[in-house]
């Protein structure tokens, strides 16, 4: 899923229990201590960018979905504490990987204090959302005069920001493909944009099969559509119903 360039993400009210910040501001300003600044109270919103919705097409995958559900939403340790988990899903461009998710934040948002979706597919995206939330979550306003505040000052205050808070977060890292060169130009360290505390959950969607190794948990491979969901799929697409069936079982 790709921001459109030039756009800036407002709240957008949604049925729900959670708050989805989406940034598209290359920098913002800002003028005293973060220290100084009050930091708002943690956000229990229902906002979302309208974007942030599957495709009227899409198909549920169950198999899948009771995966990130297992992993994620149903887990918490021995000791009650519910630390950070990263769950990577991953597969072929256009399999699926985004839709997936948003299906998950749909049925699940109301366990979540906010959802934060942040565009990894470039250093440019992932580096404008982190400016963005950081104006969001600690109030900062762009005023004439002021600093611009820089991106090694904004992602590490985003990261603290969960630090202490109670109740769970989600946090995905969308499109996150350029992980696998560390020498080229393009490469996203990801470890660096993660947020690391209690309640956090974080999801990454890429093509890349290496994110695998960033986390121990399982990863949700998306691949090819069981029979069934691909008939569902081309159904819909087709505006079919009872004809569906027998065309595939025809062309099959």
């Amino acid at each position: 899923m790709s921001a459109l360039p030039g756009n800036t993400y407002h709240h957008i009210q949604i049925s729900g229990n959670a708050r989805v910040l989406l940034g598209n501001a290359v920098g913002q300003v800002i003028g005293q201590s973060e220290s100084t600044l009050a930091t708002p109270a943690d956000y229990v919103g229902q906002y979302a960018n309208s974007s942030l919705r599957p495709v009227t097409n899409y198909v549920p995958r169950p198999r899948l979905h009771q995966k990130i559900k297992e992993q994620l939403h149903d887990q918490k340790n021995n000791d009650g504490r519910d630390y950070t988990r990263v769950l990577v899903v991953y597969g072929l461009g256009g399999a699926g990987k985004s839709q997936l998710v948003l299906q998950y934040i749909q049925e699940y948002r109301r366990d979540y204090m906010a959802v934060f979706w942040i565009e990894a597919g470039s250093k440019e995206t992932i580096e404008r959302d982190y400016v963005q939330i950081y104006q969001l979550l600690y109030g900062r306003q762009a005023d004439i005069g002021q600093a611009i505040v820089k991106v090694e000052e904004a992602v590490p205050a985003v990261k603290r920001w969960f630090q202490g808070r109670e109740g769970r977060w989600l946090v995905v890292l969308d499109s996150a493909d350029t992980i696998d060169n560390n020498q080229h130009r393009s490469y996203i360290d990801l470890k660096y944009f993660m947020p690391d505390a209690l309640g956090v959950h974080v999801i990454i969607t890429s093509r890349s099969s290496t994110a695998k190794e960033i986390t121990q948990l399982e990863a949700v491979e998306v691949a090819e559509m069981e029979a069934l969901e691909a008939t569902e799929l081309f159904k819909r697409s087709a505006k079919i119903k009872e004809a569906g069936q027998k065309i595939l079982e025809e062309i099959g």
